[in-house]
């Protein structure tokens, strides 16, 4: 089967965030569980897109093959980071769901930031957002999400770190 416009949508959402689960992409594309999971096996049986189990019990994550990132603006990520893996897909839930509550922000990722930083060669050490939603009257937000405490001076440090964006501060309650 030929690889569409919907599909390619797909890889780059994706790429952009290095990997996601299923409820990400049925969240973003609007699908159903079983129509995404039919357009997923697709992906994989194409040749474009893995499918992992990274822990039990818990949905597996979807990454992109070489030929997948081909497609893309990202090379593949190599293997995913155990120690960020809750971190990114709660990181990653919380972004969807201020870009739903949003929809007319533009969002760009972490990736997306690295990216930039690296190709306006002006890379700067230290922390970058999660992701950033700017409104379109140019106004910014930084999506941070934090799972253990930190000192008030680091959290500090974060914020100011991004002064140039409007924290938005959402706790999440499990």
């Amino acid at each position: 089967m030929p690889i569409t416009l919907r599909d390619i949508d797909i890889l780059n959402f994706i790429s952009d965030f290095g990997y996601c689960n299923i409820n990400h992409i049925s969240r973003r594309f609007g699908f159903k569980n079983h129509r995404c999971y039919v357009v997923m096996r697709k992906l994989i049986k194409e040749g474009t897109v893995l499918h992992e189990f990274i822990l039990k019990y818990q949905h597996g994550i979807y990454r992109l093959t070489r030929k997948g990132a081909k497609l893309t603006d990202f090379p593949p990520i190599k293997a995913v980071n155990l120690a960020h893996y809750q971190h990114h897909l709660i990181a990653t839930d919380l972004v969807l769901r201020l870009w739903q509550k949003y929809p007319e922000a533009s969002l760009f990722t972490e990736r997306q930031l690295k990216r930039d930083q690296l190709e306006g060669g002006k890379r700067r050490r230290g922390h970058l957002p999660d992701a950033v939603l700017q409104m379109p009257d140019g106004k910014e937000i930084a999506i941070e999400v934090e799972l253990t405490a930190k000192w008030k001076k680091r959290f500090e440090k974060i914020i100011n770190l991004n002064s140039a964006v409007e924290p938005y501060c959402e706790r999440l309650l499990h």
